[in-house]
């Protein structure tokens, strides 16, 4: 059995972040790639974003007005 290094296992978990990232870039329909939200807008887009991905308490109550 090969034991990896700390090297090896970032390596692995870069590759699969990206095949991950690419997997998810082919379900977007390629007009959809041109979008681009008024500047008004984009800081809201970003945490609306940011707080579907459930990553984010403080900006959900930021958004939530909490």
């Amino acid at each position: 059995m090969q034991i990896k290094t700390l090297l090896d296992e970032a390596i692995d978990a870069w590759s699969d972040a990206r095949q991950g990232v690419i997997a998810e870039a082919r379900n977007i329909p390629p007009i959809a790639f041109g979008y681009r939200p008024a500047k008004e807008c984009h800081h809201a887009q970003i945490a609306l974003y940011a707080r579907m991905q459930g990553r984010t308490p403080a900006l959900t109550r930021l958004i939530e007005g909490g």
